[in-house]
């Protein structure tokens, strides 16, 4: 148990805790303990049910709530459960900005200091941050078949054939529903056996119901979607262009798309520090096919997009298509991570073998595969946090309102 990463997914209602306990005893390797709680690999550990996003929006007073100081000595007595899993002392490093960060940083060095009895290795940096650092990435519309099923569909991705899993992954969507054909067709040549057939059929019927739902979702304009996105995220357009292209969409009319994908475009930029114009929002009010519901519609979503510009505010991401997970990972390998932003709440700076990132807020299928190098499994780098987020959870939080 010493050797391997530990997925821990914790509800404190259920009796889930216990049967962890009996699992990790009676397991032989990490494999079998891995399958157990079905984690992503295991160099990915969620600690929550939930994504813990209530800070967000807060004002900066420095001051936390009572509930927020609950939440922050839980992750933080959880974090010390894996790391003595672990049997590990981590360094600590934290977000500066956010205090949140730097309670869960100060109660888990508290809280394993009064726990822990023998020695332990020290091979580990952890690194705290919050959801504020990286706003965009969650929110980015996805262009691969797995990345979509998970965040944009908010379904499992079957795993129950890995051949045919892997075949279909990284499928660009336009492509899924001609590929899925090749596959079965491939299927049907290359298994005779009526048992082996029945299982590759079951793994395709799967599959297929998700390209359905993709087909329906493409069919609404999604294409189109992702051809404007790409624009205002391409940091060589000018504001001209993505003024052009953006006014195009929107003469289309927002029946093409869902509404969360309106407000999630919209938001992006926002961020871009590029606002909706006045002029935008009447040619979206003054729409001949718009009823007088769509057109109240269409000024909440410009509403959002105003709110959205706040976080910028609290966010340190510039306009890009890398997650900051990234860039934190680079840094730490580099040593270059910067003290200011990321001080040290126990031990030094001098990085260790392995870092171990700990998102508060929820993590995105869009930083999950940052875990690995050239797809494969980095074993210095561990992924953490409480829950993971999607883009519908998380504009459920940002704006409960709406």
């Amino acid at each position: 148990m010493k050797q391997c990463d530990i997925f821990l997914m914790y509800d404190e209602s259920s009796p889930k805790i216990s049967i962890i306990k009996q699992t990790a005893h009676s397991v032989k390797s990490s494999i079998q303990l891995l399958t157990s709680f079905t984690a992503f690999d295991e160099n990915i550990a969620l600690i929550d049910t939930k994504p813990n996003l209530n800070y967000l929006m807060n004002e900066s007073s420095g001051k936390l709530s009572t509930h927020q100081l609950k939440t922050c000595t839980n992750l933080a007595i959880r974090l010390v459960s894996v790391f003595q899993a672990l049997n590990e002392y981590p360094n600590i490093r934290v977000l500066r900005k956010n205090e949140f960060c730097r309670n869960i940083g100060v109660l888990f060095q508290k809280h394993f200091e009064t726990t822990t009895h023998q020695e332990y290795k020290a091979n580990v940096t952890l690194i705290i941050v919050d959801r504020s650092i990286d706003m965009l990435t969650p929110i980015v519309h996805s262009c691969k078949f797995e990345e979509f099923v998970v965040q944009e569909l908010e379904r499992e991705y079957n795993t129950e054939d890995a051949t045919i899993d892997q075949l279909l992954r990284d499928v660009i969507i336009s492509k899924v529903c001609d590929t899925l054909i090749e596959v079965s067709k491939s299927v049907q040549e290359d298994n005779k056996n009526s048992k082996q057939m029945r299982e590759k059929q079951k793994a395709l019927a799967k599959h297929t119901e998700n390209v359905n739902r993709l087909s329906k979702k493409l069919k609404r304009g999604y294409v189109s979607l992702l051809t404007v996105e790409s624009q205002i995220l391409d940091e060589k357009k000018s504001k001209t262009e993505k003024e052009s292209v953006i006014k195009k969409m929107l003469k289309l009319g927002h029946k093409e798309i869902e509404p969360l994908d309106v407000i999630r475009l919209l938001t992006i930029h926002a961020m871009a520090d590029d606002p909706l114009k006045i002029r935008w929002r009447k040619l979206l009010k003054n729409k001949k096919q718009l009823n007088s519901a769509e057109k109240d519609q269409i000024v909440q979503y410009t509403q959002i997009a105003k709110q959205a510009e706040k976080l910028n505010n609290v966010s340190f991401q510039s306009l890009s298509k890398t997650p900051m997970i990234a860039k934190i990972i680079s840094d730490f390998k580099l040593s270059s991570l910067d003290t200011e932003m990321f001080p040290v709440v126990h031990g030094n700076k001098e990085p260790r073998k392995k870092v171990f990132i700990f998102m508060v807020g929820g993590l995105s299928f869009g930083e999950l595969q940052y875990s690995r190098f050239q797809g494969k499994v980095d074993p210095t780098v561990v992924i953490c946090s409480d829950a993971i987020v999607t883009p519908r959870i998380l504009f459920e939080y940002l704006f409960p309102h709406f």
